[in-house]
């Protein structure tokens, strides 16, 4: 309640009373220190009402840098711990500049933004990152919109789930380098953004590397934590014609799949595929429920 609007309620209960003679009336409540104060004022030691800084002060990030010997002797795990205290503690402040600036990810040095994405296709590299860094002599914040891995799971067809009569959608997808190559059946989900998979799968054929102080991010799922690290890997489809779709693109890869939420529905999952790998290579897709199938085509087929 303002000030203006206390005088008003005091002057309908006392009818007659004129302006100055109500301002008499509270200055005298507080000279006495009266405590009439209302929502968001705090009384001071003189008997001065001020706004609370709550109220007044601009949203502050919270969080110190680690330095990157500290951020190395962290485990995966531990990073992930990390990222998640530092949205937790600052959730207000991350979505009004997530919203803001339409943002995929935040590079964020003493309390500012000093770079920011508005997709995962220029999310910096462990590199790049340490280039930033060494130059001002700290580890910036990197951290990743959590819009980008909400998942909206529903079953459907194909690999079946611990649902009776249920299956999930499947495509079947190439991850490579220049010189390994995967094949994987993944579980296709449009309601997530981005593409999830199993990081020591990855790792074990070779896939991707291990750096040392590589960033990693923690989000949840399905009220379980797990941890990720975003990672540039080779996708491509191939389709009954013999041609082949390919693009470079980020795939978040989950540490201790085998004990992430990505494989309640589907304990046979190695991977989940997003909206992001689909909208780069832009193939036509046909949900076969008939025959639980899934069929590729190109533009030009349809």
């Amino acid at each position: 309640m303002t000030h203006e609007a206390i005088i008003e309620k005091v002057k309908k209960k006392y009818a007659g009373a004129d302006e100055a003679t109500i301002h008499a009336v509270l200055q005298t409540l507080q000279d006495v220190k009266v405590d009439w104060r209302w929502p968001n004022q705090t009384l001071s030691s003189s008997g001065t009402i001020h706004q609370s800084s709550e109220a007044s002060e601009p949203l502050k990030f919270v969080g110190e840098h680690l330095t990157f010997e500290q951020y190395r002797q962290l485990s995966i795990k531990e990073r992930g711990e990390h990222q998640r205290q530092l949205k937790a503690q600052n959730r207000r402040w991350l979505k009004e500049k997530f919203a803001n600036l339409h943002a995929a990810w935040l590079m964020i040095l003493d309390g500012e933004v000093i770079a920011f994405g508005d997709s995962l296709m220029d999310y910096p590299s462990t590199g790049k990152l340490r280039e930033i860094g060494l130059h001002h002599g700290k580890r910036p914040f990197l951290i990743i919109n959590e819009l980008l891995v909400a998942i909206e799971e529903s079953g459907g067809a194909w690999h079946s789930t611990v649902y009776r009569n249920d299956y999930y959608p499947a495509v079947h997808l190439a991850l490579h380098n220049d010189s390994a190559f995967l094949e994987i059946a993944a579980d296709f989900d449009t309601g997530a953004a981005s593409s999830f998979a199993d990081y020591d799968l990855l790792l074990l054929h070779s896939i991707i590397d291990s750096k040392e102080d590589e960033q990693t991010e923690g989000a949840q799922h399905l009220s379980q934590t797990f941890e990720y690290i975003s990672k540039f890997i080779i996708g491509e489809i191939k389709f009954p014609t013999g041609e082949v779709l390919r693009r470079e693109l980020p795939i978040l890869c989950v540490a201790d799949w085998k004990n992430s939420p990505f494989i309640n529905i589907n304990p046979q999952r190695t991977a989940l595929a997003g909206r992001n790998i689909f909208l780069e290579l832009q193939p036509a897709i046909l949900l076969d429920f008939a025959n639980r199938r899934t069929k590729m085509f190109t533009a030009e087929q349809v």
